[in-house]
């Protein structure tokens, strides 16, 4: 008889294979987030795309269960808060890789160029403008975008770790709570 793998070996492998899964998952979010910047039609699915992740890792969170959990174990609260925790970094690694390399090589100016024309229309430079971040930047959309576009790619990559570290504990406990499972001792015989 084999004896059963450790859990965290087990549950990090797992949440690895998922992360990368929930990762391309963010990617596809951010690119169709892009999109829609220049095709307002898409500004929905993006938006779907967005608070999907959290139903993705919950879904995954499901498989990773079914894999793994016995009736006699059960799945508890700490697994499945390690398992979607882990799961988070893994994917937040993978979409940080993909916006340093989208915006230090593969932008092109792209989404800069979006931004000029989103931040161009009349509404959205009044927000501009009421906020102050305008002003800060020198008066002018362009200015504006110009001082979004001088901050470097690996800060915006760290911006996307930043915030995963920052929600992905709650996110994680929501789930957590939602799949974990008691243990159902099985009758003697």
């Amino acid at each position: 008889m084999n004896p059963a793998p450790s859990a965290l070996p087990q549950t990090n492998a797992y949440a690895m294979q998922y992360g990368a899964v929930l990762g391309f998952w963010g990617i596809v979010s951010l690119c169709v987030m892009g999109m829609s910047l220049t095709t307002p039609a898409l500004s929905s699915l993006s938006t779907l795309l967005f608070w999907g992740a959290p139903v993705c890792a919950g879904w995954l969170t499901v498989r990773f269960r079914r894999q793994v959990a016995t009736a006699e174990e059960g799945f508890t609260f700490g697994r499945a808060f390690l398992f979607n925790f882990v799961q988070s970094i893994y994917a937040a690694l993978l979409i940080a890789l993909f916006v340093f390399v989208y915006l230090k090589w593969w932008d092109g100016g792209y989404i800069w160029n979006a931004y000029i024309k989103v931040f161009t229309i009349p509404e959205n430079r009044q927000l501009l403008e009421q906020s102050g971040l305008l002003d800060q930047a020198g008066g002018t959309v362009d200015r504006f975008v110009e001082a979004l576009q001088r901050i470097p790619s690996a800060q915006y990559a760290g911006m996307v770790l930043y915030m995963t570290l920052l929600s992905s504990p709650l996110f994680s406990a929501v789930i957590a709570l939602i799949t974990r499972r008691r243990p159902q001792p099985q009758p003697q015989r």
